[in-house]
């Protein structure tokens, strides 16, 4: 009995875990971008501060600031994350179309394969170096 609960919340657990998801580059490149437009937002509050303000309202308006900063860099992580992931893909897709080639083939017979896994892997090197292109 014990051992059936124990195979059942495990398994539980483990559904739970591989369901959870990464974004998707696009996905984290929107979020990224919200984040980076409410930075600019909040940033912006500080021309509200006027003489009449107080120490309180620029602590406040700090706060806020801060809390934006913290939300970039969370989404940052998760958007650099989610480029390193379409990467590895791209690269175990060149190595699976490799050692999919048979051997005897010749490289003429192998080029268009190879050429378009090449590419991906290229692809998604370019968009990892690239800096975000925010609308």
């Amino acid at each position: 009995m014990d051992n059936k609960l124990i195979s059942l919340v495990t398994f539980s657990i483990l559904i739970v875990v591989g369901c959870r998801q990464q974004p998707s580059t696009e996905q984290a490149t929107r979020a990224f971008c919200q984040d980076l437009s409410n930075l600019r937002q909040q940033l912006a509050t500080l021309s509200n501060l006027t003489p009449q303000s107080t120490v309180g309202d620029l602590l406040a308006t700090r706060d806020r600031i801060e809390a934006s900063l913290n939300k970039v860099k969370q989404a940052g992580s998760v958007l650099h994350n989610a480029r390193l992931d379409d990467l590895r893909r791209a690269e175990n897709n060149f190595k699976n179309t490799v050692n999919s080639i048979s051997k005897r083939a010749t490289l003429a017979e192998a080029a268009a394969k190879v050429k378009q896994a090449g590419a991906q892997v290229e692809a998604a090197r370019a968009q990892l170096s690239s800096t975000v292109q925010c609308p």
